[in-house]
């Protein structure tokens, strides 16, 4: 089979486009073939088996023009030629400009990040280049939308640069936001600035330097979303690392990043998970001696059967720390995600010795065996954690999953019509099993391979439909069935506004906007703003409500301060905001004012001579009761200054000692004290930088 059609610019009448590239692939990938428009603007793409293929059209082959690209669908059957898929190509938009530094020196070698965000049907894309020797870009062949562009440390310029944000934002949440038209054209300079670096050593329990170890920054969020991060490095020859290109703060370090095999994985400083480490303060400059002793890592093993005693095949393992499992459930530690193999076994390696919990879920397709936890024979509960220790494996470790019952129904509308794309989610609040289903053309739904157990099931929309969403709940006894549970979603109303930052006017995104009810049957709604700091709250009954615009979100970057409409800053003196379903509540609308900065705490460290020292590890410990459960945040002093940064307000005690770099010498609290219990507290408050927070080390 083949296609054909014509490549033109603006309109189906326009001028032809000779050398762009067609790209033909089929669902699944196994056929790809690509061809290349003519003088005419025509192609033809041949040697294609009959069914369904995507067509990417656009610049790259022999015509690298400022042109869009698009993609088309197309139809064929075996041995016949399918005409007329048309391409209509734009003209491509532009944003370019020069990156200096500080002094105004142009700056070659930057990578440089445009996200769009607000594409065709919230489309997402990430495009990356680099500047030139004199420190220009040009970023072209753009569809009209919404863009915010970054400029990084890494593209052959190996200097110390934090990273910018158009327009001078450390945190892509803050970009200003670079709205384009058909081929209009944008001009965004960048002013870098210097960045924080953190450095280190990786070494096994003999002191022997570890290579080719992967190292990973992350914020505190992020190391909860698991596997995300700020930067990574990796380990040289004797073992050392340097992670560049950081923006000042707090960063938490994982040695190994759940991709070695060999040794277990570890977070500074000698923590097993994420959420018992501590954080790293990175101010401007270099913070070395962040160091990691590597354990060697334990194993668990066994094999997956069904309930006949069959071997089962594509079974995938998760592992959960009992210690910290929210940072850890649902996560995979020891790397890609172990799979049973075609006799039903696996091996999850990469762990660091303590005890998990062993989670079994089908994920190769469709199926009818349930996900189930690890239950030791003869156990009542319906879990039981194993115990790993270093270097060691846990066998037999084994599951035999059974068939799973089934929850299914309908999805309607008010009038009693079907509701297709309604996104039905089962959930069992005390095991943590959990299915979901989307309802099909009819509105109808199953949600397959469930445990034993009581569910809590949300009928809520899957797109944009404002729909308000309906909780139910099902007994569910496998391998049977619970039929007939069907929901109805009637039609809601809407919250909708502009967040901007109070003085400046600028959008601000990714600020939640949380939307209460005092009826507690009403589970209110949610939105988090767009780059253009607009926001649309759905699916809201018929009532009143209070609305919070929280900038200190996950999404956003804390720099703002919460705040109540109509610009209060309590729940209890929030104005109320009438919603009739059926209808938009518009203009509610948010001026933030800018956050205090967090405090910091300064001051130098002596040798017993009374000489600058470095590498001393210097620790902030919350010592009051609004810190609880805050982690330790650690510096290490650099000719004998540190700095920690970014704290949150309230008191802490200070630790002096070796570790980071320097050696030999007693630790020691503020204020000349031997232990915590007689340290002297120091209060840190908003925009405060204590100093004077000093030491001189004893041998």
């Amino acid at each position: 089979a083949s296609v054909t059609g014509r490549v033109t610019l603006g309109s189906s009448s326009g001028k032809p486009l000779a050398g762009m590239c067609v790209y033909a692939s089929n669902a699944d990938g196994s056929v790809q073939t690509q061809t290349a428009t003519g003088p005419h603007g025509y192609y033809r793409v041949i040697g294609l088996a009959g069914g369904d293929y995507q067509l990417q059209i656009g610049p790259g082959c022999s015509n690298i023009g400022n042109y869009t690209s698009v993609a088309l669908s197309a139809h064929t059957t075996a041995g016949k030629q399918t005409s007329g898929v048309n391409a209509v190509l734009q003209p491509g938009a532009t944003i370019s400009g020069t990156v200096t530094d500080r002094k105004g020196r142009p700056v070659p070698g930057i990578c440089i990040e445009l996200n769009q965000s607000a594409g065709p049907n919230g489309a997402f894309g990430s495009f990356g280049n680099a500047t030139a020797a004199d420190g220009s870009y040009v970023v072209n062949q753009l569809s009209a939308g919404t863009y915010e562009i970054g400029f990084f440390t890494g593209c052959g310029n190996s200097t110390n640069y934090a990273p910018y944000w158009y327009d001078n934002q450390s945190d892509p949440s803050q970009a200003t936001p670079i709205v384009l038209a058909t081929g209009a054209s944008q001009t965004a300079n960048a002013k870098l600035q210097p960045g924080a670096a953190i450095a280190g050593t990786v070494t096994d329990a003999s002191g022997h330097g570890l290579a080719g170890i992967c190292v990973s920054a992350a914020t505190r969020f992020q190391a909860q979303l698991g596997f995300v991060f700020t930067a990574q490095g990796q380990t040289g020859t004797h073992g050392r690392y340097t992670i560049p290109g950081l923006a000042p703060g707090q960063y938490l370090l994982d040695f190994g990043c759940g991709q070695d095999s060999r040794y277990a994985d570890q977070w500074f400083d000698g923590a097993a998970t994420a959420g018992s480490a501590d954080l790293v303060s990175a101010p401007v400059g270099r913070t070395a001696g962040i160091n990691a002793v590597l354990e060697p890592a334990g194993f668990i093993s066994g094999v997956v059967t069904g309930n006949s005693g069959q071997p089962l095949a594509g079974v995938c393992v998760s592992t959960v720390s009992t210690k910290d499992s929210s940072f850890q459930l649902g996560g995979i530690i020891g790397g890609n995600q172990p799979i049973t193999n075609s006799h039903g076994s696996y091996l999850v390696t990469g762990l660091a010795p303590g005890s998990y919990d062993v989670l079994f879920q089908p994920c190769s397709g469709p199926s009818r065996y349930a996900e189930q936890w690890y239950r030791q024979h003869g156990s009542t509960s319906f879990q039981t954690a194993v115990r790993v220790r270093s270097g060691k494996r846990a066998s037999g470790i084994d599951a035999r999953l059974t068939i799973g019952g089934t929850i299914s129904g309908h999805a309607f509308g008010a009038a009693g019509n079907p509701l297709r794309n309604v996104c039905v989610f089962a959930f069992d609040p005390v095991t943590s099993y959990s299915g979901s289903a989307t309802t099909g053309r009819s509105g109808a739904y199953t949600v397959p391979a469930l445990p034993s157990g009581t569910y809590m099931v949300d009928f809520f929309p899957c797109g944009n439909q404002n729909l308000i969403p309906v909780l139910s709940s099902a007994k569910v006894t496998a391998p049977h069935a619970v039929t007939g549970l069907n929901g109805t979603l009637r039609h809601g109303g809407s919250i909708s506004g502009i967040v901007t930052a109070a003085g400046s006017g600028s959008p601000v995104a990714d600020v939640c906007v949380d939307v209460f009810s005092s009826d507690p049957n009403n589970l209110g709604g949610f939105a988090v703003t767009n780059p253009d700091g607009t926001y649309q709250a759905t699916g809201l009954p018929t009532g009143a409500y209070q609305v919070l615009f929280d900038a200190t979100c996950p999404f956003g970057a804390n720099k703002f301060v919460p705040q109540w409409y109509n610009n209060q800053s309590t729940q209890a003196t929030a104005n109320p905001v009438g919603v009739t379903a059926g209808h938009i509540t518009p203009s509610i609308d948010a001026a933030l004012q800018p956050g205090a900065t967090a405090g910091q705490i300064t001051g130098t460290v002596s040798s017993p001579a009374s000489a600058p020292l470095a590498g001393v590890c210097v620790t902030a410990v919350p010592a009051s009761s609004d810190l609880a459960g805050s982690p330790r945040v650690i510096a290490v002093s650099r000719t004998g200054g540190y700095t920690l940064t970014d704290l949150m307000p309230g008191n802490y005690d200070v630790e002096f000692s070796s570790g980071c770099g320097a050696s030999g010498y007693v630790h020691q609290w503020w204020q000349d004290a031997s232990s915590q219990t007689a340290a002297t507290p120091v209060t840190v408050g908003l925009d405060q930088v204590v100093s004077g927070i000093s030491a001189t080390m004893s041998n």
